[in-house]
């Protein structure tokens, strides 16, 4: 597969069929208002995937969306901590929050979480690591 330069704190997940238990491997059950009537795994409301590549993460002291302050509030950019550069304890000096998300990581995502892509044969999920459910650690 060629080489993904993801933006922001984006990831490439490959959605893996999940196995026919309802049980994970961890003992976390998943419930029924989680599943659709079981077809491929393709249609179910959260899916299994395998992080395969990942953005640098958000950079440090911008908001992600700046919002206009109306009547229900929103994020100013006064309101947003700035980087403190090579000292600041947020990024390590990177200009980058960490990501939780690692290449290679197991992940429960939402069904609707990004764009679906198909790049040399691979079906994948470009999505933002929020929307990532839990990482399942073996």
């Amino acid at each position: 597969m060629r080489n993904l330069r993801l933006l922001g704190d984006r990831l490439a997940i490959q959605w893996e069929p999940e196995p026919e238990r309802q049980v994970a491997s961890s003992l976390i059950i998943i419930p029924e208002t989680a599943r659709t009537p079981a077809n491929s795994g393709r249609d179910r409301f959260t899916r299994l995937g395998r992080v395969i590549a990942t953005g640098p993460g958000d950079r440090c002291g911008v908001p992600q969306h700046e919002m206009n302050p109306g009547p229900q509030g929103g994020t100013r950019l006064s309101d947003v901590l700035p980087c403190e550069g090579e000292t600041c304890p947020r990024c390590h000096g990177t200009g980058y929050l960490p990501m939780e998300c690692k290449v290679g990581d197991r992940v429960w995502y939402d069904h609707n979480s990004g764009n679906e892509f198909t790049i040399d044969g691979q079906e994948l999920v470009i999505a933002v690591e929020s929307r990532v459910i839990m990482i399942l650690e073996d």
